[in-house]
């Protein structure tokens, strides 16, 4: 991913499974690192991750209350001049059944800003 950060210099950058435990660390020079590390019920599988250049204005929200098993890390864009915009990289593992209740599993995160880019595994 360094390769690819270094080669790019995407603006963010939406990571799904990251098997991040909260003891390991990760960090790119230049960009601010906000993540959900999954600790039950396979800790150490899963997470989801943002990564967003240190020059973007924005600030971190906190994931709200999700249905058990999905992930979500969320931050709010502040452009000058235009509404904010929720970005967010979302995982729901498969197994979970959750694509019949999609609406339910998805309405936390919308129901926070009108302006909503959602990207993941679904």
């Amino acid at each position: 991913m360094r390769d690819f950060v270094d080669k790019h210099s995407p603006d963010i950058l939406l990571i799904q499974e990251t098997h991040l435990r909260p003891e390991h660390s990760f960090k790119i020079p230049n960009y601010n690192c906000y993540r959900t590390d999954r600790t039950h019920p396979a800790p150490g599988r899963g997470g989801t991750a943002l990564l967003i250049k240190n020059c973007i204005s924005h600030y971190h929200v906190p994931t709200p209350p999700l249905l058990t098993g999905v992930e979500a890390t969320l931050i709010i864009l502040t452009p000058i001049d235009h509404d904010p915009i929720l970005v967010g990289s979302f995982y729901i593992p498969p197994i979970n059944n959750y694509f019949k209740n999609l609406d339910d599993a998805l309405d936390p995160i919308f129901n926070l800003n009108p302006k909503t880019i959602l990207v993941g595994d679904f």
